[in-house]
C-alpha cells in the first residue's frame, strides 16, 4: 500500500500504535464505528519518575512531554512570552474529539523552558536544548526536600523512541526527523527503504531550505519559520502475516503553514513483499465499509462545523468535498502486538474530506464476523472479530 493523503511523493510509510480506551460506539448503516479515535500514550506512563516526567518525543520544531502526574506548569517561549498551563496524562487517551479540562501532553519548541512546583519546597524545571548532532533533549533540575534537607538532582532527556531507529538533524533554516520502528528496519528490503527516503527527504530539505534563505537574503526578508520535514514511525499492529504501519508526516516548505496528514504500509511476512493497496485484503476491495465510512464522516462534519452543516442527498461538504474513496485515505489495519487485526483505522488528511481547519477525520471500524467474511482466504489469519478489553 502506497503512501496515502498525497503524502506519496513525500515520505515512506510509518505507524502509530492505536488503542480503544472507553470509546463511544455507534452504529452506523449495519456496521460499527468507533469514535472518537482513541489513541494511546507513545510513553509509558511511571508513577515515580524524574521530574514527574515520563518521556519526550519529538515533534515538528521542539518535544512533546509526557508527564507521570497532573501538574500546573509556567512555560517561557525563547521570545521571553510565558504561560501557564495544565497538564493533566489521564486525558492522554482521549485527545481526538473529547473535550478537556486539561492539555494531555506539554509541547515545547526549542529554548523553551518550563517550571512546576509540588508543595511549597519542590520544584522542578527544565529547557529544551538542540545538541550539536542535531539531536533534541530536555535537561531538567529539581530541588527537593528529603528528611527536612534540601537536595537536588538533574539529568536529560533525549527525544527519540528508545527502540526506534532515528535519522534526524537540525539547523537555523531547517528542521529533519525521520523515525521507523525496529519491526520495520528487521525487514531487509524496508530497512533499505526506510534509508534510502530518509537520505532523499534530507537532502531536499536541505537544498529548499538554502534556496530560500539565498532569496529572502537578497531581498533583505528575514527567515521567517525554518523548514520542516518530520515523520514518525509506529507499529499499528503485526502478527505472522502482516505487518502494519501508519504514517504521520508533517511537512513545511514555506508558505503560510505545514501541511500534514497520513498515509499507510502494509508488509506481507509470508510472501516478503508490500501489499499496494488495503482493498487487496478484501473480497469486495472494502465496498462493504464505504456506507459506514461515508456515513460516519458525515457526522464528524456536522460536529466539525457546529451543526451549520445539513447533510443531504448529493450535497457537498462546504460545496467542495464529497466523500473521499478508500485510495486517498489512510486505511490501516490494527491489532495488539503478535495478534490478529480486530480494528481498521481510516483517515482523512486535510483537505480530502474537508477544509484544513477541520483536521483530520479519523475513524476506527471494529472487524465484525460480518466483516471477517470478507476477508480474503489467503488473509483471513490476519484478522479476528473485536472483543471489548474487560
Amino acid at each position: 500500500m502506497g503512501l496515502n493523503n498525497n503524502l506519496h511523493r513525500l515520505a515512506i510509510g510509518t505507524a502509530l500504535l492505536l488503542g480503544l480506551s472507553a470509546p463511544a460506539v455507534i452504529s452506523v448503516a449495519n456496521a460499527t464505528v468507533v469514535k472518537p479515535l482513541a489513541e494511546e500514550a507513545r510513553r509509558p506512563i511511571k508513577k515515580d519518575s524524574f521530574c514527574w516526567v515520563s518521556g519526550v518525543d519529538r515533534t515538528p520544531y521542539g518535544v512533546e512531554v509526557f508527564l507521570s502526574q497532573p501538574r500546573e506548569v509556567h512555560v517561557k517561549a525563547p521570545g521571553g512570552t510565558q504561560s501557564t498551563e495544565q497538564v493533566d496524562p489521564k486525558n492522554i487517551r482521549r485527545v481526538t474529539g473529547v473535550e478537556q479540562n486539561g492539555n494531555p501532553t506539554l509541547i515545547l519548541e526549542v529554548g523553551s523552558e518550563f517550571l512546576m512546583s509540588n508543595g511549597p519546597s519542590d520544584t522542578c524545571s527544565g529547557k529544551v536544548h538542540r545538541n550539536k548532532d542535531g539531536t533534541l533533549s530536555l535537561a531538567m533540575n529539581a530541588t527537593l526536600v528529603v528528611d527536612g534537607k534540601i537536595d537536588s538532582a538533574e539529568g536529560a532527556i533525549y527525544a527519540q523512541p528508545a527502540d526506534d531507529v532515528v535519522k534526524e538533524a537540525q539547523s537555523d533554516d531547517f528542521d529533519f526527523y525521520v523515525s521507523w520502528p525496529a519491526a520495520a528496519n528487521n525487514i531487509a528490503p524496508l530497512k533499505r527503504r526506510f534509508e534510502r527516503d530518509a537520505a532523499a527527504i534530507k537532502s531536499k530539505i536541505k537544498a529548499s531550505s538554502a534556496e530560500l534563505a539565498k532569496a529572502r537574503q537578497s531581498e533583505g526578508l528575514p527567515m521567517l519559520n525554518p523548514l520542516a520535514h518530520h515523520m514518525t514511525s509506529k507499529v499499528a499492529g503485526d502478527n505472522p502475516r502482516i505487518l502494519s504501519l501508519l504514517t504521520y508526516n508533517f511537512v513545511h516548505h514555506g508558505g503560510a503553514h505545514g501541511d500534514w496528514g497520513y498515509g499507510g504500509l502494509l508488509w506481507d511476512r509470508k510472501k516478503n513483499t508490500e501489499i499496494k493497496s488495503p482493498a487487496a485484503l478484501f473480497k469486495d476491495s472494502m465496498a462493504h465499509l464505504r456506507p459506514s465510512w461515508c456515513a460516519a464522516l458525515e457526522e464528524l462534519r456536522v460536529a466539525r462545523s457546529e451543526g451549520s452543516y445539513k447533510p443531504a442527498p448529493g450535497k457537498k461538504y462546504g460545496d467542495t468535498w464529497d466523500c473521499p474513496a478508500f485510495k486517498d485515505l489512510a486505511v490501516v489495519p490494527m491489532g495488539a502486538p503478535g495478534k490478529p487485526f480486530d480494528r481498521i483505522r481510516v483517515s482523512a488528511a486535510p483537505y480530502v474530506a474537508g477544509p484544513f481547519s477541520d483536521g483530520s477525520y479519523d475513524v476506527v471500524f471494529l472487524v465484525t464476523p460480518a466483516v471477517l467474511e470478507q476477508v480474503q482466504p489467503a488473509y483471513r489469519t490476519a484478522f479476528q472479530p473485536y472483543s471489548a478489553p474487560q
